[in-house]
């Protein structure tokens, strides 16, 4: 059956699974595991009395729901390419937009006007968001003086430590043929697939100041649970649902343009199940990174 389209859809990269319930599933069992990774904190902007924030890529609005319980006296826009499955209570300080922000942004919708943000808040869009730089400038250009914005994201890096992540720890998806084809269509689309610790010098660039970066192990499975219990649920997640869905959605989507025949495509997608199941000492990096609009 073919899935429907929305304003914007056609023009914006994406590639995670649309409007399914398994994935939306997913996606609030990653966002669970990363507010337990975070300690609970999932803004770290040092916000005081926001009256219009934005959240770019809302997804099943689960952070927009957090937002407006923190910030009652708000406004909170979610934007997304797809509607927000209606699976939860709407807060009445939330409103979703249904479009490619880009779009919206140029098209000087009232909603999302130039200074007029306090706070852009954005995350996991590494599969979907082209020009970042280009991208960053324009949210820059939303927010009013003195007004945040906010990126998490990973870095498709893993890393393999002898028993607590550290830095310095040994790369090991440079070993990883799956994941080398993957940077090769990324690069072809404009995906940044290190946008996690790039964010800092794009937002830099764009004119932010006061830019902020905390980075989180996330880890693959269950192993550092022991000493550091908030890691449990985004481990499990990460072994469990992410080979899947990276296999079968993501790898696919992202070398679609390489020529790669069905038999490879096969292999590699094994490779990318087992790389993403659970092991000792595996882990990737999630990145915070926070900047002020002077």
């Amino acid at each position: 059956m073919t899935q429907p389209s929305y304003p914007g859809q056609q023009h914006t990269e994406y590639n995670l699974p649309r409007n399914e319930p398994v994935e939306q599933a997913r996606l609030e069992e990653q966002a669970k595991g990363l507010m337990q990774l975070m300690h609970g904190k999932i803004v770290h902007a040092p916000l005081d009395n926001p009256k219009k924030l934005l959240d770019v890529g809302c997804g099943t609005g689960i952070i927009c729901r957090h937002l407006a319980q923190q910030y009652p006296s708000a406004t909170i826009y979610g934007v997304d390419i797809s509607p927000v499955p209606a699976t939860s209570e709407k807060p009445e300080n939330v409103e979703y937009i249904v479009g490619d922000i880009k779009q919206l942004a140029d098209a000087t919708d009232e909603r999302v006007k130039d200074g007029d943000m306090d706070y852009i808040y954005q995350r996991l869009l590494i599969c979907g968001m082209t020009d970042w730089p280009g991208y960053v400038r324009q949210m820059t250009k939303l927010l009013r003086s003195g007004g945040y914005m906010e990126i998490h994201d990973y870095a498709e890096i893993m890393y393999q430590c002898s028993s607590y992540p550290q830095d310095g720890d040994k790369i090991i998806s440079t070993e990883e043929k799956w994941l080398r084809i993957k940077h090769r269509g990324a690069a072809q689309l404009g995906l940044d697939l290190h946008i996690g610790p790039h964010a800092e010098q794009y937002m830099k660039d764009a004119g932010l100041v006061d830019v902020q970066v905390t980075k989180y192990a996330s880890p693959f499975g269950t192993w550092l649970a022991g000493q550091r219990p908030e890691t449990e649920v985004i481990g499990e997640h990460n072994a469990k649902l992410l080979g899947k869905v990276f296999a079968e959605t993501v790898l696919p989507g992202i070398t679609r343009g390489l020529g790669v025949d069905k038999e490879e495509m096969r292999t590699l997608q094994e490779e990318c199940r087992q790389s993403l199941a659970a092991g000792e000492g595996k882990y990737w990096v999630f990145y915070v990174t926070t900047g002020r609009k002077v």
